[in-house]
């Protein structure tokens, strides 16, 4: 079987308009743009760069968001706290940790508050549990990438075996 470069630009701007639609919809229903609440630890620059891109995204749809950074060496309570603070604040619909955490800062410590509703990637527990057992949840960002472009170029998954190479619960 030969490697097929998968070119996902137009199913982003499909998307990309799609997801304006829906936001346009959301601030007209709510009198207020949709809100995303991103946490930062550290200077990590994966991280920083997928933070940088997650906010290029949320200007480019018409989605609010707010940034929360925590340098390293801040205590897991006090991320903790943000998390949960964001998690249960009325206006923020939406709540991203930005991955990975410095190695003292236990992700399930941090993600374990966040509102199933609110928890975008999927991180926390119980969407976590839900996704395994077929429950409505959300899905981590990348997986649903992965499969919403093998479904737009026509290729069938079931039966298929995949191998995933990876140390992230995402």
């Amino acid at each position: 079987m030969s490697a097929q470069i998968l070119d996902g630009r137009a199913l982003a701007r499909e998307l990309r308009t799609e997801l304006q639609r829906h936001a346009a919809d959301f601030a007209r229903e709510r009198g207020r743009a949709a809100h995303l609440a991103l946490l930062a630890v550290g200077e990590d620059a994966g991280a920083l760069v997928f933070g940088q891109q997650v906010m290029r995204a949320c200007r480019a749809v018409g989605v609010a968001y707010s940034v929360a950074n925590f340098s390293v060496g801040v205590s897991e309570a006090a991320i903790r706290a943000q998390v949960a603070h964001a998690s249960n604040d009325p206006a923020t619909d939406g709540v991203v940790v930005l991955l990975p955490l410095p190695g003292d800062v236990r992700q399930r410590v941090i993600t374990e508050v966040l509102a199933p509703s609110k928890d975008v990637d999927g991180l926390g527990p119980r969407n976590a549990g839900n996704l395994l057992l077929g429950y409505p949840s959300f899905v981590p960002g990348t997986a649903e990438a992965v499969m919403a472009l093998l479904g737009h170029i026509g290729y069938a998954i079931r039966g298929k075996h995949a191998v995933i190479v990876g140390r992230s619960n995402v």
